[in-house]
């Protein structure tokens, strides 16, 4: 660390999983927390061509709420939702994730892209909306508030 700033990752030299080794993943992660257009406060958009508009948290989580009665309601319960989480994120965090999926939505309907690298993710991408590749335009060209 130099003051908030990561400037480097290191292993545990005697971590017994890894055999002191990081993820490959690892060391990519440096300058995520500290990005100059890292999202800071909650945002929400209807559609994918509307623009983003900052919210309050309080109607962030109504949107989501709303959103997932919505899809229940049209697809068929709690099996229609689930989760799938990031390389990106923290056991911890995918720990969460799963915790939520079955507390909330009664289902086991949890993966993560890390499990075999990018496997659920393609495949959750194309039978949902038929293409396995990022579906939102690149950052420069997608309008923010």
């Amino acid at each position: 660390m130099k003051g908030n700033t990561i400037v480097r990752t290191t292993p545990n030299k005697n971590g017994q999983a890894n055999e002191g080794h990081t993820c490959v993943k690892g060391p990519l992660r440096m300058g995520l927390c500290d990005a100059q257009d890292r999202i800071r406060k909650p945002m929400i958009r209807a559609k994918i061509t509307d623009p983003w508009r900052e919210v309050s948290w309080q109607e962030t989580i109504d949107y989501a709420e709303s959103e997932f009665r919505r899809i229940q309601d049209k697809y068929g319960g709690r099996d229609s939702i689930g989760g799938i989480t990031s390389s990106r994120c923290t056991n911890e965090e995918t720990y969460l994730v799963q915790k939520f999926v079955r507390a909330v939505f009664g289902n086991n309907n949890v993966d993560t892209c890390a499990r075999v690298c990018h496997s659920p993710t393609g495949y959750g991408l194309k039978t949902t909306l038929g293409e396995s590749a990022g579906t939102q335009p690149s950052r420069r060209s997608n309008s923010r508030t």
